[in-house]
């Protein structure tokens, strides 16, 4: 080997343990820095006439595991469509109450069972019947709330699409402009890294609401389809629209007038065996809008039409004509089997017992039609009210079962399926929490291992003294030779 051959191939040593240096700092400095890959720097033989004369960098290289990466944004998209089902019926439960709690609706009932005993034992006692209309208002106050919750709940989440949309359909232009800087990165010649560690970043937040699958084409441009085939980002980025209602009401289905959701004006379902984007938080919302609450609200009205029909029957007031409500109203009106959706956010107490509404609370003892007091000892209407409110009767709406059960009864039952859904999805969520996990720590084991890294800056080091004791060699021999000649 000659001097000058030394020489060279020593100074590209050099230049590359500095790169090399530079690339393990940098890497160190970013350990923790979201969706940055370990980079590693790629070297070879520089060959002149069939020798190698030195070494270059090739490339620098990004370290990724795209399986297991795709694994963890599939499991980022389940947890974020099981938070979404658990917050409501944690919220659901919330509202309905446990049997103990004295604000729940079993504990409004069982003070409205406990009012009307009492005042069957003092039929007389005008302050026991105003007890019993308080009651009976909690009652309706309750399911009352109970209904604005259902709806609250989905208007929030019908908020939140409308936010998600515009956060999805930024983040899709986002990564279509990185597309274009990588592109012309590499058409350069640079490596482009940065750039792919921006897109994981904004592929990892879309991933949350829509599980995602990305490919790259030959230029290295991002393509991203959801799991179950709609093209998000091809060539050109999809637009996302949803129009978000100001105030939903029940009733209310997709469409007719909630808002649906288009991708370029194509109509995405959100239920049934056509619904795309399923399995992320987006479509999650979507079931919680027009399906979990709709049917905890057809539940509910169930139990509302139970209520106010027991307090109906024509046998229970004689002085009440059958074509006119009982204590429990809609709105004033009796109830209607056909117009049954709401009726828990209608229900009210007959304001002919209400003094506030012009009504008299004796007629909770003498009956509905009285035009009079009568009789202040006849407590056969007020234990006719409790009997029919503690009697068994089938529950003929809300999808309960064919078994007879008092109103404390169905209201326990009614609690059990919300609980029962909120355990289920409870569960779900812990499993998608954990799997989740397990994915993001062994995504993060194969990030930047500091000490690994700085391993291989000590072997940087040596490499690089090496290199520069061959020069200080190659620069005495020089030295050696001047003097000699």
């Amino acid at each position: 080997m000659s001097i000058s051959v030394a020489l060279s191939s020593a100074l590209s040593g050099l230049a590359a343990n500095s790169q090399r240096a530079s690339t393990v700092s940098n890497n160190i400095a970013n350990a923790t820095t979201e969706g940055y890959g370990a980079r590693t720097v790629v070297t070879g033989s520089i060959v002149a006439g069939g020798d190698g004369v030195g070494t270059r960098v090739v490339a620098i290289e990004r370290a990724s595991d795209p399986v297991l990466i795709s694994s963890r944004r599939l499991a980022d998209a389940d947890l974020g469509r099981s938070g979404a089902g658990l917050d409501f019926y944690s919220r659901l439960e919330g509202l309905v109450g446990t049997p103990n709690d004295p604000g729940s609706l079993a504990g409004r009932l069982d003070q409205f069972e406990s009012s009307l005993v009492t005042a069957a034992n003092a039929p007389d006692a005008e302050a026991a019947l105003a007890g019993v209309l308080f009651a009976a208002q909690t009652v309706a106050d309750q399911m009352n709330v109970i209904s604005d919750g259902i709806q609250t709940m989905r208007s929030e989440a019908d908020g939140e699409i409308a936010n998600s949309v515009v956060f999805i359909n930024n983040t899709l232009i986002e990564l279509d402009k990185l597309n274009e800087q990588l592109v012309r990165t590499r058409g350069f010649g640079g490596n482009g890294n940065a750039l792919l560690d921006q897109q994981q970043v904004l592929v990892d937040r879309i991933a949350e609401f829509i599980p995602v699958k990305e490919y790259r084409d030959q230029s290295g441009r991002l393509r991203l389809y959801s799991t179950d085939g709609v093209k998000l980002l091809d060539g050109n980025p999809v637009t996302f629209e949803f129009s978000p209602t100001r105030i939903i009401e029940a009733g209310m289905l997709p469409g007719a007038p909630l808002g649906t959701l288009t991708i370029d004006g194509n109509t995405i379902p959100s239920t049934g065996g056509q619904a795309g984007l399923t399995g992320g938080r987006l479509m999650a919302l979507f079931d919680v809008r027009d399906n979990l609450a709709v049917d905890a609200q057809t539940q509910l009205d169930g139990v509302a039409r139970d209520l106010a029909e027991r307090f109906e029957d024509p046998t229970l007031d004689a002085t009440r004509a059958p074509t006119d409500p009982g204590l429990f109203t809609d709105l004033g009106a009796i109830t209607d089997p056909l117009n049954e959706v709401g009726l828990s956010g209608r229900i009210s107490v007959n304001a002919l017992v209400n003094p506030s509404q012009g009504g008299a609370v004796y007629r909770l003892r003498d009956g509905l039609g009285a035009v009079a007091p009568g009789n202040v000892g006849d407590a056969s209407l007020l234990q006719g009210m409790s009997d029919a409110l503690t009697a068994g009767r089938v529950t003929v709406s809300g999808g309960f079962s064919a078994a007879e059960r008092s109103m404390t009864v169905l209201s326990g039952e009614l609690l059990s399926i919300f609980s029962g859904e909120r355990q289920f999805a409870e569960a779900g969520q812990g499993f998608a929490a954990a799997r989740q996990q397990t994915l993001a720590e062994a995504e993060l084991e194969q990030g930047v291992n500091t000490d690994d890294e700085l391993q291989k800056l000590i072997l940087v080091e040596q490499m690089f003294q090496a290199n520069a004791r061959v020069i200080q060699v190659v620069n005495q021999m020089l030295d050696e030779l001047q003097r000699s000649l």
